[in-house]
């Protein structure tokens, strides 16, 4: 039985655009070289770790600090069968997101967080894009979120679509949003020799 290989996206320092590779998967770990960006790597990581409590730190001081509000620790037990995936600096973790699995085909966006001395470098983009990869590999067709309202145009620069009606969610008006992601090209996959 022949296995897919995926092709590890990395983005050129020199013109920026994204080059294919053929490698093995491992969405669990991906070094980039970032034009322009302060970061170094982007990875999953795990609950419950150093680096998981770095995360929460950060979505704290980014998301629920300026709203006065805290994380209860049933939300944060909750988590710890998500996707965690964050992008770190030479100085540590300075963006990242979760993932939660809704159904087989589809997988929910939720806690995007960039560190406030990093917003603005391109770094949520890379993030998005970097979960939309690894939600194909796992084969789910759809990524859903709510976007905070101040966070809509930035979706909408990446190809999500509005979904629903304006909302009321942690104090702030949101959106249901979507995109229908697919399954993996044919130009992405290749097969390993057979041996």
């Amino acid at each position: 039985m022949t296995l897919p290989v995926i092709l590890i996206i990395k983005m050129t320092k020199s013109t920026g655009s994204y080059t294919l590779h053929r490698g093995k998967l491992d969405m669990n770990r991906r070094s980039f070289n970032f034009r322009d960006m302060k970061i170094k790597e982007i990875r999953i990581i795990s609950h419950g770790t150093p680096d998981y409590d770095a995360e929460v730190a950060l979505r704290y001081k980014v998301l629920r600090e300026p709203l006065g509000l805290n994380y209860t620790p049933e939300q944060l037990t909750d988590e710890k069968d998500e996707i965690h995936i964050n992008a770190f600096s030479e100085s540590g973790i300075v963006g990242c997101l979760l993932l939660k699995r809704v159904s087989d085909s589809e997988i929910k966006m939720r806690q995007v967080a960039v560190a406030e001395d990093h917003q603005g470098e391109g770094i949520g983009g890379e993030l998005v894009r970097f979960c939309e990869e690894y939600a194909r590999s796992c084969n789910y067709k759809v990524i859903t979120l709510h976007a905070r309202e101040s966070a809509v145009k930035f979706y909408l620069s990446l190809g999500y679509e509005i979904t629903g009606d304006r909302f009321t969610e942690v104090t702030l008006p949101h959106f249901p949003m979507r995109k229908n992601i697919g399954p993996l090209s044919p130009a992405r996959i290749f097969h390993s020799p057979e041996k």
